[in-house]
């Protein structure tokens, strides 16, 4: 299933190397344990994506 963005350039940005340099620059260096869950905010890209990118790259 494809669905076109909708919201690209609003919450986040349109450009793909702009959102992969945000998420390169927010990897924590740090190493956990296997998750089996994890619970992540998603209010916006701007409010949370900087805590989920350290969460989800764990």
């Amino acid at each position: 299933m494809y669905r076109d963005t909708v919201v690209s350039g609003l919450f986040y940005p349109s450009d793909k190397e702009k959102i992969i340099s945000f998420i390169e620059s927010n990897k924590g260096s740090e190493t956990a344990k296997e998750a089996k869950m994890i619970i992540v905010p998603h209010a916006g890209y701007v409010f949370s994506g900087a805590t989920a990118v350290k969460t989800i790259s764990r």
